[in-house]
């Protein structure tokens, strides 16, 4: 198709939003999107028509255990409790992509990933984790938003993401660095143990 006649097939096909008028914004939720994904919006005034697109990859969320995650961080656990159930996850479509899922609220997971080098400890071996800082919909008094990231992005350190970690039972321990833009709230080892 060409694209006015894909700006048309949008138009007689797709969803149809109605409360935007002139230069506003809207939201729209579409779940469950998995894969690689296109999606074509259509402005229309009168005759006139205007498309945009953006592509995106769809993450294909699979559980992998249920179990406890256990906060370490003293601020964190006065927000969140010093445990929550939680299920651990890999992605199906992107290789070495972990998450615990919506353990900061819903939508709000732990993303992690495999970084491809195995480290050992009294616990045995593990796969060596990376932990890029992430929001989290928390908030700390006025300081604002909460962000999380493994101690080795905080500092800019390689050496330090032998503190993350996933033996092959599936139970993981993670440094983690809780901050605000004003600064940390504080750091420790955060875990998830299967099947407690």
């Amino acid at each position: 198709m060409s694209e006015a006649e894909y700006a048309d097939f949008v138009i007689a096909n797709g969803q149809k939003i109605t409360e935007i008028n002139g230069a506003s914004d809207t939201d729209l939720i579409i779940k469950d999107l998995k894969g690689d994904v296109i999606i074509t919006v259509v402005g229309v005034s009168g005759n006139n028509k205007h498309s945009s697109f953006v592509t995106f990859k769809g993450l294909d969320w699979v559980d992998i255990a249920e179990g406890t995650y256990y906060f370490a961080v003293a601020n964190i656990k006065n927000m969140m409790g010093a445990s929550k159930a939680a299920t651990l996850q890999y992605c199906a479509n992107e290789e070495g992509l972990y998450r615990i899922k919506d353990i900061y609220g819903e939508g709000y997971s732990l993303k992690f990933r495999d970084t491809g080098d195995t480290a050992s400890d009294s616990g045995g071996e593990y796969k060596v984790l990376s932990i890029p800082a992430q929001p989290t919909p928390l908030t700390f008094g006025n300081y604002g938003a909460v962000s999380v990231r493994d101690v080795a992005t905080w500092q800019n350190d390689d050496s330090w993401l032998t503190d993350n970690g996933m033996y092959e039972d599936n139970s993981c321990f993670f440094r983690l660095q809780y901050f605000v833009s004003a600064g940390s709230l504080g750091y420790g080892w955060d875990k998830f143990e299967p099947g407690v």
